[in-house]
């Protein structure tokens, strides 16, 4: 993946606290998030999970409304997913877009390639000033 200068415009990044902060406090929670994104124009959101020492990503292809759940060692936390379903639903509904309210899938991926993970560790708090990474 090639990031380049209309990186902001096209793809979200969450902050690894996002997650967390949905688990533990809800659509409520978090909704002031994204007051000032509209996430639903955007092609792809990333959303990194840490569960205690382990780290998973979320990728949301917009167009298709696929929700795809990379690990590299194949295990499968379904809660995480349908939280973020879930997630997607209640921001729909609170920016009035019906097209996204429903018709999510969900794909759970085992990805044995460690460069996908150091990705992540792009995406944590102070380290999102990456423009350029290839896998």
């Amino acid at each position: 993946i090639y990031f380049s200068f209309f990186l902001p415009l096209q793809v979200h990044f969450f902050n690894s606290f996002f997650y967390k902060q949905l688990v533990a406090k809800g659509y409520d929670g978090v909704k002031r998030w994204t007051k000032k994104v509209d996430l639903f124009s955007k092609w792809l959101l990333l959303i990194p999970i840490h569960l205690e020492i382990h780290w998973s990503l979320i990728a949301v292809t917009m167009a298709t409304k696929t929700i795809s759940y990379y690990d590299s060692q194949g295990i499968v936390f379904r809660h995480t997913t349908n939280n973020i379903m879930k997630y997607l639903q209640s921001e729909a509904r609170e920016k009035k877009q019906a097209a996204f309210q429903k018709g999510w899938k969900i794909a759970i991926i085992k990805v044995a390639d460690p460069r996908l993970f150091m990705l992540l560790k792009c995406l944590s708090p102070g380290m999102v000033e990456a423009h350029h990474i290839n896998l």
